[in-house]
Parts: structure tokens; sequence; C-alpha cells
């Protein structure tokens, strides 16, 4: 019986975006082989594909024979959490799918708490099968389970933020791009064009924030210098106030700049 894998949106939704560059490389490796080094996997009796989305249609664009394997699971619940664990495996990840996978990673613990909580006790297939793949053991070795039945957003973040090679400020930043809806910044972080902290720069809030921190220093120095009697806290302030100069005209000749892009 001949077996055609199938995407299912949502299940590919789950997968971490490759970046222009990790995409072209793939495409670049099963062509000059002219083989699929990795299986695709799939879901048993539904060929949906839980991993190998992107091989697959390689594959068949380029007429590339592949192999599947099948695996099976209670429903399809149980599939996504596959998905997503299999994702938390991942090595040499980019920052934005590392943040991707430290919410994956929360979303998990919450999963698990909530089936303890509702099944009392008795385990259902769903925790059977999460129970069956511990994840204690993602970044850090022997970590205590949190008292908070639905777990620590602040442990969470960290345990992943550590095991991946970034800080949570990092995992933070990325989550309030997310937050802020626009969605090309998000696919030029995603797709690696720029950076998680460049990228953050950009949001209104930043600006909003950065020119409340100029006025309250134009205000303060408005209101209490010079100092009286006092030369060097006298120096250190005009010095300071000359830095600002420098940035607001930084920022002008920044702002002009933009309004000439095109896009």
């Amino acid at each position: 019986m001949i077996i055609i894998p199938k995407i299912d949106p949502e299940f590919k939704s789950l997968m971490r975006k490759l970046t222009k560059q990790e995409s072209r490389q793939l495409r670049e490796n099963i062509i000059a082989d002219g083989v699929c080094r990795e299986p695709i996997v799939l879901w048993k009796g539904t060929g949906l594909i839980l991993d190998g989305h992107n091989r697959f249609g390689i594959c068949k664009e380029h007429g590339i024979e592949y192999e599947i394997i099948e695996i099976e699971f209670e429903d399809r619940e149980a599939a996504k959490q596959w998905i997503r664990t299999n994702q938390l495996g991942r090595r040499n990840l980019s920052k934005p799918n590392a943040v991707k996978l430290s919410n994956l990673r929360k979303e998990i613990e919450e999963t698990r708490a909530k089936a303890r909580m509702s099944q009392g006790g008795k385990k259902s297939p769903l925790r059977v099968f999460i129970d069956a793949e511990p994840l204690e053991d993602f970044g850090q070795q022997g970590v205590t389970k949190p008292n908070n039945p639905l777990g620590d957003p602040g442990r969470t973040r960290k345990k992943i933020a550590d095991g991946a090679g970034i800080g949570q400020g990092t995992v933070q930043r990325y989550n309030e791009i997310v937050s802020e809806g626009n969605s090309r910044l998000i696919e030029l972080v995603d797709d690696g064009e720029i950076t998680i902290g460049a990228a953050h720069r950009m949001l209104v809030k930043e600006f909003l924030r950065d020119l409340k921190k100029i006025d309250e220093c134009i205000k303060y120095a408005a209101e209490h210098l010079p100092f009286p009697n006092d030369k060097e806290s006298n120096k250190k302030a005009a010095d300071g106030l000359e830095w600002l100069a420098g940035k607001i005209r930084y920022l002008h000749t920044y702002v002009s700049s933009l309004s000439m892009l095109k896009y």
C-alpha cells in the first residue's frame, strides 16, 4: 500500500520556521545528494506529516525518493504533543526559534499540570503520553518541579533560555515583538534578517519610552542647573547634556531617513 504524506495546517504551524539560509541549504543538500537522508514522520493511519514538511516539499517538487516512518497515537492532542517535544530536541537553533520553544515548553508544562488537575490522579491517554516524554532534562539536569500546579513562567523561561544559550531578556523582548503584532517585523526576525534586539528597538513603545526619558532629563536640567558652588557636578552635567544633544541629533537624522524609505 502506497502512503501519500499529507500536510495538516495546524501540525505544520507547530514546526519551527526555517530561515531563508536554512531553507536554501536544505534544498541544495537534498538535490545534490539525490536522496532525502531523514525519513518523513507520519501519524500512523492518517498519513499526516509530523516531521519533515520541508523535506517532503522539496522531494515532491524534484521527484526525489524519500522514506517514511509511522508513529501511532491515541488522539490528535497526543500527536501535537509529540511534535512539540520533538522540536524541543532540536539543536543549533536560531534565537527566535529558541524563544518559540520557550513558549512551547510553557504550553507543555501547563498542559501537563492541567491534565493532572483534571484527572485527579487518574492517568488519561494524554497524561500517559506526556509522562512518557519527560522534559525536565532539557537545558538543565535535575530541575525541581515548581510548587505552582501550572508552573512558574519565569522558571520555564529561564530553563529554556539557559538550555538554548540565550538570556531571559531575549525571551521577553521577542514575545513583546510578537505581541505588538507587526507581521513584517516578526517575519524579518524569524528569517534572521534583523536581530531580536534591533527589532525590539523599533517598537513604538520603545521610542515613546526613550522620548519620555529625554523629556525628563531636559526638565531636570531646566529646574536644577547649574548647581551652586559645585564645579565638578556642573562639568558632569554639561558633558551629559552634550551627549544627550548628540543622541537627539542622531534620532532626528534617523527619523528623517526613515521618511525617505519606500516599501
